[in-house]
């Protein structure tokens, strides 16, 4: 689950790319007594070809995402979901303020959400082994702005979930070239 920026509660947000924000050097001036944050933000991306199969999929199968909520049991979806396809911010922090969000906005106009894992997660993925397809899928349930409630959790966590399950099972039951090209590629 993620919070929304561009994005609004009940979509789903895909990280085509994932800033650390919290990245760069705190400095203190010999005559100051306070320190000041020098930003660095850094980036990671998903990877290209499952991008564009996302987004193939976004494009050809809307009415599988648009009839995912009927399935869930519980608190009624704010919104028919959209996916979309875009930057995420990522930290260490649950937020929720209007100050920081709009910050964030500064560093980059098209943010789609804000969350905790996605930088890691690219991190992780891109080391971990060569060629691996990799992308965040996670659908928003606030705003990261106050007041912060618990309300769409459970359905987010549904919603992204089962997105991933009709995408992944769309390119088994129909498109065995593209899943065939996402074979991992030997250097």
């Amino acid at each position: 689950i993620c919070a929304g920026i561009k994005s609004e509660i009940g979509d789903l947000v895909i990280a085509e790319s994932s800033l650390n924000y919290q990245t760069g050097k705190w400095e203190q001036a010999e005559e100051s007594v306070e320190a000041v944050f020098k930003q660095e933000p850094r980036y990671h991306t998903a990877s290209p070809r499952i991008l564009e199969a996302l987004r193939r999929f976004n494009s050809e199968k809307k009415d599988k995402i648009l009839s995912i909520p009927s399935a869930f049991r519980g608190v009624d979806p704010p919104k028919a979901p959209s996916a979309n396809i875009g930057p995420v911010a990522c930290g260490a922090a649950v937020i929720e303020s209007e100050q920081i969000v709009g910050d964030l906005q500064f560093q980059n106009r098209k943010l789609e959400g804000l969350e905790m894992e996605s930088y890691g997660f690219y991190v992780a993925c891109r080391n971990a082994y060569p060629g691996l397809e990799y992308a965040m899928i996670k659908a928003v349930c606030d705003t990261g702005r106050p007041p912060k409630r618990d309300k769409f959790q459970s359905y987010a966590s549904f919603l992204s979930a089962e997105y991933a399950f009709a995408f992944l099972r769309d390119l088994v039951e129909n498109d065995s070239a593209l899943l065939s090209s996402l074979e991992p590629r030997q250097n």
